[in-house]
Parts: structure tokens; C-alpha cells; sequence
């Protein structure tokens, strides 16, 4: 949303009515980088923020010790709870690392690609005002 995207469903079919995934050049105009790069940072502030707030909330002081079966979804309507443990089957460890990027359709980055990424997320947070 913080780039001004209004959920038209239209991403793949190259007619983006607010040019976020457009490769019309008219839309695509409309899409101010220093804007919408300062919107997608507070977005992303504001998010983590408030995701601290409520696992603080839940008597957590580290995200780093929020698990699994502390996440809880509602399925079948809505009704029924249930635990992110009880849905999905704990990976055992280093079970991505290494794994082929091409498996089963999906994309998976290495580990040195995730440790570089959180590296310049940590710099670019550092040298952001509050």
C-alpha cells in the first residue's frame, strides 16, 4: 500500500491502474521514487513497531523467543484456533541452507544471501531519523 498499490488484482497483467507494476510509461510516472521509498520505510517502521508492541504484549521480551505455537491462525470459518506447530511441521536445523533454489517451484536464498540482506537492513535502519 505505501508504494500505491490498490489491490486491482492486475499485477501480471501489465495493466496496473496506479503503475506500481505497470510497464506503461504514462502510469509509471506517477511513481516517485524519493516518495514512495520514504512511505515504504515508515510502512515497514510503523509495522515492526506495532509487531513489538504485541509480542511484548504477550509477555515476550525478544522476538527472537516468539515460536511457533505462540502463533495462532483461525481456520475452518474462522472458528477454530490453531497453533502455526499444529499447521505446519518444524524444519529440522540447516534444513534450507543449501537446498535447491529450483525445489518444488519455490525460491529460497542462501544463507549468505539472507545475512547480507539483514546486514543492510540493519545499516539502512541506523542511518535513518527516527
Amino acid at each position: 500500500f505505501s508504494l500505491g498499490c490498490i489491490q486491482a488484482l492486475k499485477c501480471d497483467t501489465g495493466h496496473c491502474p496506479t503503475g506500481v507494476t505497470s510497464q506503461d510509461d504514462a502510469l509509471m510516472d506517477g511513481l516517485d521514487p524519493t516518495l514512495k521509498s520514504n512511505r515504504a520505510y515508515n510502512f515497514q517502521r510503523k509495522t515492526l513497531e506495532h509487531a513489538f508492541h504485541l509480542i511484548g504484549a504477550m509477555g515476550i521480551n525478544n522476538p527472537v523467543d516468539l515460536n511457533p505455537s505462540q502463533v495462532m491462525r483461525r481456520t475452518s470459518g474462522g472458528t477454530h484456533p490453531r497453533s502455526y506447530e499444529e499447521m505446519y511441521p518444524p524444519l529440522k536445523r540447516g534444513e534450507l541452507i543449501g537446498m535447491d533454489t529450483s525445489a518444488g517451484g519455490k525460491h529460497y536464498l542462501s544463507l549468505g544471501q539472507v545475512q547480507t540482506a539483514w546486514l543492510k537492513g540493519q545499516r539502512l535502519l541506523k542511518s535513518q531519523p527516527n
